[in-house]
């Protein structure tokens, strides 16, 4: 499958990247280094750009033939996100926005996207999601969280 995996040069992003390499997979990433590090994901599948760039976002989608999307192109830190609300409403709204409206222009409708941390980092809720129960934290690993991508 040819997969884009936005913010992948970030570290949850690069080590889903190796994943995909591994299986098979044929992997773009798409990340603005802001955060990540070029050095985490092979140079010949790196494209630097933002999701604030549409234009970009719709071509590379087209030219590359994107069949799914995982998108981890977001900014998390939350004493930041307090200092400059403006920054983190426009990356992590408008610019996922921006690669919904491109996905569908491209008529790519597969989707993995990762909200929070706790994705990876989860609690026990209890049946009926209204609470955390007290058992702590525990890491999903990656052997366990990619779910079938492998199928």
């Amino acid at each position: 499958m040819r997969v884009l995996v936005t913010g992948g040069a970030g570290y949850i992003g690069s080590h889903t990247v190796r994943h995909l390499l591994e299986y098979g997979h044929e992997v773009t990433v798409f990340d603005n280094l802001s955060k990540g590090h070029a050095a985490s994901v092979p140079a010949d599948i790196l494209v630097e750009g933002s999701l604030s760039d549409s234009a970009r976002l719709d071509h590379i989608l087209v030219t590359l033939r994107i069949q799914a999307v995982i998108h981890f192109a977001a900014f998390a830190q939350v004493g930041e996100s307090v200092q400059q609300p403006d920054l983190y409403y426009r990356n992590n709204v408008l610019g996922t926005f921006n690669l919904l409206d491109a996905m569908e222009k491209a008529g790519v409708r597969r989707m993995v996207f990762f909200q929070h941390l706790r994705d990876v980092w989860h609690s026990r809720i209890d049946a009926n999601c209204r609470g955390h129960t007290s058992k702590p934290y525990q890491p999903i690993w990656p052997n366990q969280a990619h779910g079938g991508m492998d199928a």
